[in-house]
């Protein structure tokens, strides 16, 4: 597993699992996940087989790799990530969110592939994040997994769906109905959370929902910032309703 070394100047001091995951913690909560990672990995040193260290140290490093404004430390990133994921998976098999991290690391590791590799990528994304749903059919972040997949499955082009048939032995079937379908469920488990919402109006859109997209990108600018991702969401989301609405 390659592990990247960071440029990122910060003082990891402590001896024990607690102090390193205290300040990961707290750097996780800042979104400076890169300092995050770092005391993660120390955390992991001395306690490989908890789960919190090991659900915290993936996510961490999944995080990681999507700040990442290089293609390469972000690639290093997420084959770092899904190792983690393999790991939290074996280890602690009864948890929904072992199986969530194994589905966005496959996905975001699809971004780099093509061909076989990608059609591998899109199967066994869908396959961890309906295993995550049977642990736990109240864990929101599977069914926008899902959610998403649908729709980019639904959205692929011919040339590229023929191309996954022949060298990969196909993807699954994928709908804009499926994706909407998943992402509602999604909404409705964690209503306060952007992200769920945010896929929700780009799959209404996608559908010709203007109107539902609409109030779904309005809903995403009202709800409290709880991701790394949520600020450029709802930049996004504010861009969206001025184009659908034309400035109205």
């Amino acid at each position: 597993m390659t592990m990247i070394v960071t440029t990122i100047p910060i003082a990891v001091m402590g001896d024990n699992v607690k102090e390193f995951m205290d300040k990961g913690d707290k750097a996780y909560a800042e979104f400076k996940n890169f300092s995050a990672l770092l005391y993660y990995r120390k955390a992991y040193e001395l306690a490989p087989d908890r789960y919190d260290v090991l659900a915290k140290l993936t996510a961490s490093c999944n995080n990681a790799g999507e700040d990442s404004p290089d293609k390469n430390d972000a690639k290093r990133y997420f084959k770092e990530a899904i190792e983690y994921a393999r790991t939290l998976v074996k280890k602690h098999p009864d948890k929904a969110e072992a199986y969530f991290y194994l589905a966005i690391t496959n996905g975001n590791l699809s971004l780099f592939r093509s061909g076989r590799g990608k059609a591998e990528a899109g199967r066994n994304i869908e396959k961890y994040a309906k295993k995550a749903i049977v642990i736990d059919p109240d864990f929101s972040p599977a069914y926008v997994t899902l959610g998403i997949y649908y729709r980019e499955v639904a959205q692929m082009n011919w040339f590229m769906k023929a191309l996954a048939k022949t060298v990969g032995g196909g993807l699954p079937s994928g709908t804009i109905e499926m994706s909407e379908e998943m992402l509602i469920k999604g909404v409705e488990k964690a209503p306060e959370v952007i992200y769920p919402r945010y896929q929700l109006a780009v799959t209404l859109e996608a559908a010709g929902k203007t109107k539902d997209a609409v109030k779904h990108y309005r809903k995403v600018l009202e709800l409290k910032v709880s991701d790394h991702q949520d600020p450029e969401k709802q930049r996004i989301s504010a861009k969206k309703i001025k184009e659908l609405t034309h400035g109205k």
